[in-house]
C-alpha cells in the first residue's frame, strides 16, 4: 500500500540480502515510455486495470528470467489482490522455490505524512491512491496464508528494518 513504507522495506532487504530487485511503481512508467505523468487517482491515468495487468505480467516476466539466472529477488509491489499473489506464488511453486509476502502497513497518520514529503521517487504516491488500495485489499486464500507476513513500517528504521529482516530470512521472492 502506497506511503506504508514498502519500499524502502524491499530496497533494504534487497540490499541486505543481496537480492535482485523487480519494482512495480517503475516498470509501470518504463511500459508508459518513461513519461513523467502527475499523480492520478487509482482506475485513471497509469493506474486502470489494463495498466495495471500490463505492469504485473511484466514484474512476474522480469521475477523469472532473474530466478532462472540464479538469483533471489525481491518484487516490490502492492499485491492487493489475491490473482497477483497466487500467480507470483506459482512461479515460485513451479521453480521448487520459497516465496513470502510481505504486507507492510503504518498508522494513516504516518502514511499522509510520508505521502506528502515524498519527492522524486518512481511512485506516484498520493493520499487518495492510498486510501483505495486499504479498501480493496482481498482477504488471502488459506491455501496462501502461511506465505504471508504483516510488516508494522510505523517504528523506528532500525525496528522497521529488523522486523522485515526477520520475516525474509529464508525466503527467495517477496
Amino acid at each position: 500500500q502506497r506511503g506504508t513504507g514498502q519500499s524502502r522495506r524491499c530496497g533494504s532487504v534487497r540490499g541486505q540480502a543481496g537480492c535482485s530487485g523487480v519494482r512495480c511503481d517503475v516498470i509501470r512508467k518504463e511500459l508508459a515510455g518513461g513519461a513523467a505523468r502527475a499523480p492520478a487517482a487509482l482506475g485513471e491515468g497509469l493506474y486502470t486495470q489494463a495498466w495495471t495487468e500490463s505492469t504485473y505480467a511484466e514484474c512476474l516476466r522480469r521475477a523469472e528470467r532473474l530466478l532462472f539466472e540464479g538469483k533471489r529477488v525481491v518484487v516490490d509491489a502492492s499485491f492487493g489482490e489475491e490473482k497477483r499473489r497466487r500467480e507470483f506464488s506459482d512461479l515460485a511453486a513451479d521453480l521448487a522455490l520459497p516465496v513470502l509476502f510481505l504486507h507492510c502497513k503504518a498508522d494513516p497518520n504516518v502514511v499522509c505524512q510520508r505521502l506528502r514529503l515524498s519527492r522524486g521517487d518512481a511512485s506516484a504516491a498520493a493520499w487518495q491512491i492510498h486510501q483505495k488500495p486499504g479498501r480493496r485489499w482481498q482477504d488471502t486464500d488459506p491455501a496462501y496464508r502461511q506465505v504471508l507476513r504483516e510488516v508494522c513500517t510505523g517504528g523506528t528504521g532500525e525496528e522497521k528494518l529488523l522486523q522485515a529482516h526477520a520475516q525474509t530470512r529464508a525466503f527467495t521472492l517477496c
